[in-house]
């Protein structure tokens, strides 16, 4: 997502650029200029909230890239604690043949058997839950994307209404101010 969101950000400022050079380049009536002016505006916006979303996916990326390791590590000692257990044991089953002396090196061998096979569970269990907090933060991920993406078109929905009611608001009143002015230049009255 980093990578289309940035590619993305790239198309927008490439758009920006280009609509900029119509702007200063062409000859445009007012209402034209106005429309340029305010593509560039949502455009930049746009690119502006891309860039955050992409810092934000970056930085959940990293804690997501930071645990892997630490998952890695784990789960190797683990299998390292396994075959040690396994070897041990296997050393235990060799002594039992053996003369009655050898019991009491046999049960050594089985106690530190157990104790490595402890933890390799331990192990284990420190892993699955490095593991399931790794599956939370990518669907926390996941959700902050959705979030971000409804909390962005209903704030362009949301402007989009402010500047159509904001023109209809400006436009009449600057008419009207300007018929007043005509009339107090020629001496007449005004009536409100």
């Amino acid at each position: 997502m980093a990578t289309d969101a940035l590619g993305r950000v790239r198309d927008l400022e490439a758009e920006m650029r280009k609509l900029e050079h119509e702007y200063k380049a062409r000859p445009m009536t007012v209402e034209k200029e106005r429309e340029h002016v305010e593509k560039i505006r949502k455009l930049a916006q746009e690119a502006e909230r891309l860039k955050a979303v992409t810092a934000e996916v970056e930085r959940l990326g990293t804690q997501v890239r930071e645990l892997d390791p630490e998952i890695d590590r784990l789960f190797r000692e683990a299998d390292e604690a396994h075959e040690k257990m396994t070897s041990a044991n296997d050393a235990a089953q060799a002594l039992h043949a053996e003369i009655a002396p050898t019991y009491e090196k046999m049960d050594t061998l089985r106690a530190e058997a157990d104790r490595f096979h402890r933890e390799a569970l331990a192990r284990n269990e420190r892993a699955n839950a490095f593991h399931q907090r790794a599956v939370e933060l990518r669907e926390q991920l996941m959700a902050l994307r959705g979030e971000v993406r409804a909390e962005r078109a209903k704030e362009r929905e949301e402007l989009e209404k402010f500047m159509e009611e904001r023109r209809a608001l400006v436009e009449p009143k600057e008419e009207f101010f300007e018929t007043v002015l005509e009339r107090l230049k020629k001496g007449g009255k005004i009536e409100l």
